[in-house]
């Protein structure tokens, strides 16, 4: 009896742990339980008992390792666009947070669905998106949105596991244009260790000409680690065709993370915030033709006819022009960014 009873309580918990932990706290109290079963069935003393302890352990720890370490399925890729005979004359790149709300989830669905109208009303070509979520009971909103859009999708996971917590997020890039391939790059240093940040990056099929696109998100609670962050992934973006960053730096305009895109030759499109959209300032066959924050409460209620907070950021919209040859509309500034053409609303970090 006084084994059966932990090891009931064990497999009971550790099932439906395995299954689904709604919430951090749930999380804590599955291994505090099971950590609590395996040290009794220790002092119980029995062969039996320390066995069952012992398991209980290990089962523990491969847990945690199959959450923080390992990295099998973290990246997928969905296929829906139709490949283009002839390279357009205009994109479109919308990029936005759309906070994945982990634990409480608040208004998932209805943020989700606004969210969802509000990026489609904006009619973009290439989506950029951090803090992807995919919840058992909310579904994925890369998916949803990809096909809304009639988009081929690419997803990075960056934390979470779906199967073993019920909740994933990461970076994901959604283009009309053919995915030709993707890559996701894990980001160091990696502070804390139970948190991961990752970049994607894509290359897109416009018709015949190619397109590297990178999405990633850094960390927001030390800048100096994201500053890091930022210089591993400019190590990495060095060796790409004329690609475009975009993300959220959690970091500003004059921040080292920015301006370790700038020290490769990127303009900032639009200043004045924490997320950031750099374009190659030289070597790209595109010119820009407008630049600006998105996905406001304002903008929302224009896209959509609701006046709704989808998110605790705003979104950044740019058009791209074809201009091979000319360059990047707009005169450069200062340390090498770039004022726009067209008068762009400065948002407050945070």
């Amino acid at each position: 009896m006084r084994l059966a009873a932990p090891v009931l309580l064990t497999a009971l918990l550790w099932g439906l742990g395995w299954a689904w932990v709604p919430s951090e706290l749930g999380l804590a109290a599955l291994i505090a339980v099971a950590v609590a079963t395996a040290v009794n069935c220790l002092r119980v003393g029995s062969r039996a008992a320390v066995t069952v302890g012992v398991l209980a352990l290990a089962a523990i720890g491969a847990f945690v390792v199959d959450i923080l370490v390992l990295e099998r399925d973290a990246l997928r890729v969905v296929h829906r666009a139709e490949p283009l005979a002839l390279t357009p004359e205009r994109l479109r790149l919308v990029n936005f947070n759309v906070l994945h709300g982990y634990s409480s989830f608040p208004n998932q669905q209805l943020r989700a669905e606004r969210s969802i109208a509000a990026l489609e009303a904006l009619e973009p070509d290439i989506v950029v998106l951090q803090e992807a979520w995919h919840t058992r009971r909310h579904g994925d909103f890369v998916a949803q949105l990809a096909d809304r859009l009639g988009m081929d999708s690419a997803f990075a996971r960056a934390n979470g596991k779906l199967e073993r917590i019920g909740f994933e997020e990461g970076e994901a890039i959604l283009s009309r244009f053919p995915i030709l391939s993707a890559e996701r790059i894990p980001l160091t240093p990696r502070k804390p260790f139970f948190e991961r940040r990752v970049a994607l990056v894509c290359v897109l099929d416009l018709g015949g000409e190619l397109l590297s696109v990178v999405g990633t998100h850094l960390d927001n609670r030390r800048i100096a680690t994201a500053n890091a962050q930022a210089a591993t992934l400019a190590a990495r973006v060095g060796d790409l065709d004329a690609p475009i960053v975009a993300g959220d730096l959690n970091a500003g305009d004059e921040s080292a993370a920015v301006k370790a895109f700038l020290d490769l030759g990127f303009y900032d499109l639009v200043e004045g915030g924490i997320d950031h959209v750099l374009f190659p300032r030289d070597a790209s066959p595109w010119r820009v033709e407008r630049a600006d924050w998105t996905l406001r409460t304002n903008e929302v209620e224009a896209l959509i006819g609701v006046r709704a907070e989808i998110s605790d950021h705003p979104g950044i919209v740019v058009d791209l022009v074809r201009a091979a040859g000319e360059g990047l509309s707009g005169s450069p500034i200062g340390d090498g960014r770039v004022q726009p053409d067209i008068t762009t609303e400065r948002l407050p970090e945070g």
